[in-house]
This record gives C-alpha cells, sequence and structure tokens, in this order.
C-alpha cells in the first residue's frame, strides 16, 4: 500500500531535541527528530499536557517513549496552531554540482 512503512519499520524516531518555551500569550513546543510520525507530536503534546495538569503520573512519560504502540498516550493535542517550520536533509542526499 502505497504511504505506509517499509516492513519491518519499527516506527522509532531519535528526538534530538524537545523544548517548551515561553512566548506571548503561551507557550510552544519545539521538537526536531530524524523522522516524524502520523500524529506524533500531538501524541507528545497531550501527554505533556496532562501530566502538567497532574492528570497522569510524571513517571507515566518514559513508559510511553519505549512503548511499542501509542494505545496508552493521552488523547493527541488539538491540530490548530500545529505547523512545520522547516525540514532539512542528510548532505548525502544532495545531487554534486552538475
Amino acid at each position: 500500500m502505497l504511504g505506509t512503512a517499509p516492513p519491518g519499520d519499527n516506527h522509532r524516531c531519535r528526538v534530538t531535541q524537545a523544548l517548551w518555551r515561553d512566548r506571548p500569550g503561551g507557550a510552544v513546543f519545539e521538537i526536531e527528530a530524524n523522522r516524524f510520525l502520523h500524529h506524533m507530536v500531538r501524541f507528545l503534546v497531550g501527554t505533556m499536557l496532562d501530566i502538567a495538569s497532574h492528570r497522569r503520573p510524571m513517571a507515566d512519560m518514559a513508559d510511553l517513549l519505549i512503548a511499542s504502540t501509542n494505545e496508552n498516550t493521552s488523547p493527541p493535542a488539538a491540530a490548530h496552531a500545529l505547523f512545520l517550520d522547516a525540514v532539512t536533509y542528510p548532505r548525502e542526499l544532495y545531487l554534486g554540482d552538475a
């Protein structure tokens, strides 16, 4: 089926940076990874908001990050205000000068 992961893909990402920062009117979550999966950021944010609101314990995050499915995450955060800021590709994927 077109658009699905290849057989044997474990749907794991390597997150290189993730942080919350203050901004006028609220906060923003920034994340950088080697790939993104469907609803990944929304599940992360929804779960972190539940933890910050004491609706689930902080210890849940470590367990969820190593889980093989997302069935125990909090509901995903709403998609509004979610945007992709930039995409970079490994240097070896660029064509050389012709």
